[in-house]
């Protein structure tokens, strides 16, 4: 059959289609699976944050007390128009999501200080000034990313629920 008569085929059996608000309701909560669309933004979040996190069963991490180590191809950096440029990799920037949900118990529209970690920013080291789990970010020239905690209990837990880090897993502690 040739494209032309596919296309009017598929035109014929789309005029025919009968479509109706609740068959796309039904789908939503099949695809909810009995969760809220809070949880399942959540679920998506730490499933892409594993995603980037590890490599066929390795880890690309390592919890070291208060900090997690994100190793190799997490940031990049250059010398551009007389500035330093830092830019985090499409690996990080997946992990950020996770950082942010965990620091504030909220999903999406960043403030200004999350905000940049999506863009460039000129300072390898991004300090959070306030009271909750999250210290500062620090990048390095060869692609490390630093991740520290107020404590080595909130880097556990973090590495735990978004990681999926198991402590005693072979992780350098």
């Amino acid at each position: 059959i040739n494209y032309e008569k596919r296309v009017e085929e598929w035109e014929k059996e789309m005029e025919d289609v009968s479509l109706e608000f609740e068959d796309i309701l039904d789908q939503i909560l099949i695809q909810l699976d009995g969760r809220t669309f809070v949880e399942r933004a959540i679920d998506e979040i730490i499933a892409n944050c594993r995603q980037h996190a590890w490599l066929n069963g390795v880890p690309y991490f390592e919890v070291k007390g208060d900090t997690i180590r994100f190793q190799d191809y997490f940031c990049s950096h250059e010398y551009w128009i007389s500035r330093d440029r830092w830019t985090f990799t499409s690996r990080m920037k997946s992990i950020v999501p996770a950082i942010y949900h965990y620091e504030t118990n909220c999903i999406g529209d960043y403030p200004h200080l999350f905000n940049r970690l999506f863009n460039d920013f000129s300072y390898p080291e991004l300090d959070f000034d306030n009271d909750n789990k999250l210290m500062s970010i620090k990048c390095f020239k060869k692609g490390r990313v630093d991740v520290k905690f107020k404590s080595k209990t909130y880097a556990t837990e973090f590495a735990d629920k978004y990681l999926g880090w198991v402590a005693n897993g072979g992780i350098t502690e």
